[in-house]
């Protein structure tokens, strides 16, 4: 156990202890309000802590505070001004492994920083400030806890950092520690015709989950696909209608809950997954009621709880229970569209989950404005061979049922697109990066005498999705999947994902043969392969410009979100 100190005056007689106690509160005014004196090199550590430091400090044991499942927030102090371990220790005994967040800020003297440990091993350390400057220092430090006994412990190494640049001694600080068991979620929202059980975005998920035990949740749609049992038998989960007041978009005549196909109406998912968003925000505090069918298990549940409105806004979750963690979402394809539902839907209900209980958003090769090939009457007729060609490939991979709610939500320029897009204050100021499809046919042949053509004829997107326009509030008419809100920045970032199809016009004048057709179902970047083959396709690294997969840069900026790690791209030299 390391030793600690504690405040504790002698028994001095009176006038001498009035004298003690004016020198103490005189060296400690002194060293806050001046510059501090330099200790010579030929004085001793022990004797410059003893001779000019405040020798009424008694040294104690620390206090061991044992920390269950609601988590420990209050206030520690630091008065061992030998080698700043703080008074307290905090013990947490997890029986399967646990994610934990530890909050640290400091409570007094502003240039004090704190390092955090567990079991001994540096978690992290809050930034260093300057002394008696604008900003007391904090830091939010995020690990994966084995079961088992684990000790956290924090050290003023801003106090000790006085001393050695030339301060007489460190003065006792206090800080405020906030621990909080069971981190942040990470929610994915799979694409159209797809199902909260299938496997092919496990290129990032499986890692993500080994990484962040516990955290991985897989949205459940109304009317989705997984949903089926091993029956046949559809069980959907109950619809929710939207809160009154708000214009979100919906088809009251699809609300059946015996279709079980992933191509609900997108307005009744917005809502729902707004619910699911506050429920997994504060984990614990509310009965379930829309995750009727558990997206791990399987499992049904058959409880509900109020919804809340615009009547119910200041309303917050926060109690004993763990949560208040803000969720990290992961969208692919049509669940880009559904978040974007979400976010609009959250901005006008006012409700408050899309601003504070959201950490940030990755898009992957998102319906941002919609999908061209639900519009065909749009289609450019010169490029008509082209279209042909790439016709069975995108019905494979956006299979849309032109009967069913999501075809006509998702074409490009529809009301839903007008509503979420095109209305201003429907797009909450949130970290948010996207990775788009950016294929290009290009024509490649020999003429005699020529050599070698090479020309761009058209860019295909993913071939699903067009790539569109960066600004998420326009409506393109050939719709896409580019998201950019305002300038590239640490938490604002967009990935092209670029590659070629070469057509030889002699070889295969009808176009479409089947060399070009093996060269886009061999593509990583085509929409129907991109999940299971995304650690083939290489972008550049937001912050260092270098060569990554995006499986890499995705696990690395959502871990660094899980963490609070706030500076995740930025823009590098060339970039």
């Amino acid at each position: 156990m390391r030793p600690r100190r504690d405040l504790a005056f002698s028994r001095a007689p009176g006038a001498f202890r009035v004298r003690r106690l004016g020198s103490v509160l005189l060296a400690t005014l002194t060293a806050f309000m001046a510059v501090p004196a330099p200790v010579s090199r030929a004085d001793s550590d022990v004797n410059a802590r003893v001779t000019d430091g405040p020798a009424v400090m008694a040294l104690g044991s620390a206090s061991i505070i044992d920390v269950g499942p609601e988590g420990w927030s209050g206030e520690s102090v630091t008065s061992d001004t030998t080698d700043g371990w703080g008074d307290d220790q905090w013990r947490i005994t997890p029986t399967q492994p646990q994610q934990i967040t530890v909050t640290v800020t400091d409570g007094y003297i502003v240039g004090d920083n704190f390092a955090v440990y567990v079991d001994g091993n540096l978690l992290g350390t809050t930034p260093a400030v300057p002394l008696r400057g604008p900003t007391y220092s904090t830091g939010t430090f995020t690990t994966t806890l084995e079961a088992g006994t684990h000790l956290i412990t924090i050290q003023d190494v801003g106090g000790i950092a006085y001393y050695r640049e030339g301060a007489r001694y460190m003065i006792p600080a206090g800080y405020f520690v906030d621990v909080r068991i069971g981190g942040k979620r990470i929610i994915f929202v799979h694409g159209l015709n797809s199902s909260f059980r299938d496997n092919s975005f496990n290129k990032i998920l499986g890692p993500l989950a080994e990484r962040f035990p516990g955290s991985v949740r897989r949205f459940v749609y109304y009317q989705d696909k997984g949903s089926r049992d091993d029956s046949g038998v559809c069980r959907s989960i109950p619809v929710e209608l939207p809160a009154s007041g708000v214009t979100i978009p919906f088809d009251p005549f699809s609300i059946d809950e015996r279709i079980c196909d992933s191509q609900s109406d997108l307005g009744l998912n917005a809502v729902a997954l707004d619910s699911y968003i506050r429920r997994q925000y504060s984990e614990g505090l509310w009965p379930n009621s829309l995750s009727v069918i558990d997206a791990q298990t399987g499992c049904r549940s058959t409880t509900f709880r109020p919804r809340l409105g615009p009547s119910d806004r200041g309303i917050s979750a926060t109690g004993p229970e763990s949560g208040n963690q803000p969720v990290v979402l992961i969208a692919n394809s049509m669940g880009a569209a559904i978040v974007r539902g979400f976010l609009a839907y959250s901005a006008e209900a006012g409700d408050g989950v899309a601003t504070t209980m959201v950490d940030s958003v990755l898009y992957l090769q998102g319906a941002q404005d919609g999908s061209l090939w639900l519009n065909i009457d749009r289609f450019d007729r010169q490029l008509a061979p082209i279209q042909d060609a790439l016709e069975p490939f995108a019905r494979d991979a956006f299979p849309a049922d032109l009967s069913r709610p999501a075809a006509g939500e998702l074409a490009p320029v529809s009301l839903w697109y007008l509503w979420t897009n095109a209305l201003p204050g429907h797009l909450p100021s949130l970290p948010s990066f996207n990775l788009f499809g950016d294929l290009r046919v290009v024509v490649k042949t020999e003429l005699p005498f020529l050599g070698t053509l090479s020309a761009d004829l058209a860019g295909i997107g993913d071939v699903a999705l067009m790539p569109g326009t960066d600004d998420p509030r326009d409506v393109p008419p050939e719709g896409g999947a580019r998201f950019l809100d305002g300038p590239s920045g640490a938490q604002n970032w967009q990935w092209a994902m670029t590659g070629q199809l070469a057509w030889e016009p002699f070889s295969e004048p009808f176009f479409g043969g089947l060399g070009f057709a093996e060269q886009v179902g061999a593509s990583p970047i085509f929409h129907g392969n991109f999940g299971a083959q995304m650690d083939r396709i290489t972008v550049p690294d937001c912050k260092s410009g270098l060569p990554t997969t995006v499986t890499d840069q995705l696990i690395r900026i959502v871990s660094e979100r899980m963490s609070a790690e706030r500076d995740n791209c930025a823009p590098y030299v060339g970039g």
